[in-house]
């Protein structure tokens, strides 16, 4: 008879990593997370650039992915309107001659709190030989299925139909997208069921439609930091052909800001060089030199941490980043 448990010991589980992205410092593998915002928040077009990110196996501005199988369950909107996004996404990144990913739509809303479809799900993706590495649900409300929202045990039948079909894949994450609450616009239209069973929660906050800018802050997250100042994105249009158009997911730096990331990835990139030279060092081992000051200074850790999330340090010429570990060549400059 087989162990039906694998126990570990202290000294196992000290060696276990803190979390396995999917999307550095933002989405992590085998969890149940999900992004909220209002209605026409483009919310969705972050899901969708999470989505083509993982599956080309390209950083999301400047935070690396994990190239894997991934699903959007595409329940909202028109076949046509995910088609063009998926367009103009390809146009703004470029592959220079890698083949595309493998990130399939589902472009119907399906129950997802019915065993039966969630079985039909299964085989359709077995079907397709595919090994999703995540399953975005566009939207809770349109995938829902038969039942209230509202009401614990509805929802609690929705969750764990996700928490089984993450069992079925193993390591697989669910992203699922939803809106805001009807009366508090920094809540999502949640029951107490699936509050408690996320493991991150995204919102969107200071929304300015006409500018098309918003902040993507992290609400909650098991296996990572919160973000209480948020990512600052912008959505920039681009043309597909035909005289049509959408829209691509940009980070917004500011003068400033740019400036001061530019100096601290500087000192980022020193310190890797003068504290590890042709050994490359990790991540975390380039924020303890800066910290420690072998960058010729020394610099707070969070400033260190910024250059990573932001993607300033990648962006400098000389530095390079291959097997987990950061190199740089001096002198940088940034592109």
């Amino acid at each position: 008879m087989t162990d039906a448990f694998t126990l570990h010991t202290c000294e196992e589980m000290m060696e276990m990593p803190n979390a396995d992205w999917l999307v550095e410092g933002y989405l992590s593998r085998g969890v149940l997370a999900e992004i909220f915002g209002p209605a026409k928040g483009y919310k969705s077009f972050i899901a969708l650039d999470w989505a083509m990110s993982i599956a080309n196996g390209v950083p999301w501005l400047g935070h690396e992915t994990t190239k894997g199988d991934v699903i959007y369950i595409y329940g909202e909107g028109s076949r046509g309107a995910q088609g063009k996004r998926i367009k103009a996404w390809f146009q703004s990144h470029p592959l220079k001659g890698q083949p595309k990913g493998r990130m399939y739509t589902l472009a119907r809303s399906i129950g997802m709190s019915l065993d039966a479809v969630r079985e039909q799900l299964i085989e359709t993706i077995a079907k397709y030989g595919l090994k999703p590495s995540a399953i975005i649900v566009d939207t809770v409300t349109r995938n829902f299925g038969p039942g209230d929202m509202d009401k614990t045990s509805d929802m609690s039948r929705f969750v764990s139909s996700c928490d089984k079909l993450r069992q079925q894949f193993p390591d697989m994450t669910i992203l699922l997208v939803h809106h805001t609450g009807h009366g508090d616009k920094g809540r999502a239209r949640n029951s107490p069921a699936l509050d408690g069973a996320l493991d991150t929660q995204f919102y969107i906050d200071g929304l300015d439609k006409k500018a098309r800018r918003l902040k993507l802050k992290i609400k909650y997250q098991k296996d990572g930091d919160e973000d209480l100042d948020g990512l600052e994105l912008q959505l920039e249009k681009v043309d597909v052909g035909g005289g049509e158009s959408s829209l691509v997911v940009r980070e917004v730096v500011g003068l400033a800001t740019a400036a001061l990331s530019v100096s601290n990835a500087e000192l980022v990139a020193r310190a890797v060089q003068q504290g590890y030279g042709d050994a490359g060092a990790t991540k975390d081992e380039a924020i303890e030199a800066s910290v420690s000051g072998k960058g010729g200074q020394p610099i707070e850790r969070q400033a260190a941490v910024n250059v990573f999330k932001n993607g300033t340090l990648a962006k400098l010429h000389g530095v390079t980043q291959r097997d987990g570990r950061w190199f740089f060549t001096p002198v940088a400059k940034v592109a």
